[in-house]
């Protein structure tokens, strides 16, 4: 009996592969030991199964693809990022799309995560993600220079930042490059935080105004 991969690969929609096929692993819908594939919606690995495991995933082929919802063999869909390094980009089938998020707009699985998809309509999914580890804390040190200023805006890179990740940063108490940590107690810090593919700015002010000069240690993380 033919795999329903090879079925799909052939032009049998996914229904039509459920009923007619087998699964690679002997257990219905579930998919193991996955690579991804290409870096867009059309190129990303065509995924068929309710649970979905990859465990391949680099620069350059990080990519997979939900199937369109309509059409989708299943109501509830995991997938599983288990590669240790590199963010696994999951988008929509083309034209559905994934919480609030624009039409055709991918989401970010992070190493060692997984994502939960709902389908809610013929068109949209909604998707929760669980991690498997704790957070980590990221640090980074900026500097405002030696004239004093009100406010400033900085870029950090970082690859585990995708457009749509929520960021929480907060002054760490800890003493920056050419500061005792006693200079720092006095800042009350107001931090704001724009992601970006790979980067996000970092708005930095004070609360009451004043101004600030020289290094500080920035605690943020990424979810």
């Amino acid at each position: 009996m033919p795999r329903i991969e090879d079925l799909v690969q052939i032009g049998f929609t996914p229904i039509q592969a459920k009923h007619l096929g087998v699964v690679t692993d002997g257990v219905e819908g579930t998919f193991s030991a996955l690579t991804a594939t290409g870096t867009t919606q059309g190129t990303g690995y065509a995924i068929i199964g309710n649970y979905n495991q990859f465990t391949t995933v680099a620069a350059g082929a990080n990519a997979a693809t939900l199937p369109l919802a309509i059409t989708s063999a299943y109501g509830a869909i995991v997938v599983r990022n288990s590669d240790s390094a590199d963010n696994l980009i999951l988008f929509p089938g083309v034209g559905d799309t994934i919480n609030n998020l624009a039409a055709n707009t991918s989401i970010v699985i992070p190493p060692g995560a997984s994502a939960s998809f709902y389908r809610i309509s013929n068109t949209k999914w909604i998707a929760t993600l669980s991690l498997d580890t704790a957070a980590i804390v990221n640090q980074t040190e900026v500097d405002f220079g030696a004239t004093p200023v009100s406010n400033a805006t900085f870029t950090v890179t970082d690859s585990n930042v995708s457009a749509t990740s929520q960021l929480i940063a907060q002054v760490a108490w800890e003493a920056p490059t050419g500061k005792e940590v006693d200079e720092i107690e006095m800042d009350d810090l107001q931090i704001r935080c724009k992601p970006a593919a790979g980067s996000f700015d970092m708005y930095i002010e004070t609360a009451d105004g004043s101004y600030l000069a020289d290094k500080f240690k920035i605690n943020y993380l990424v979810g």
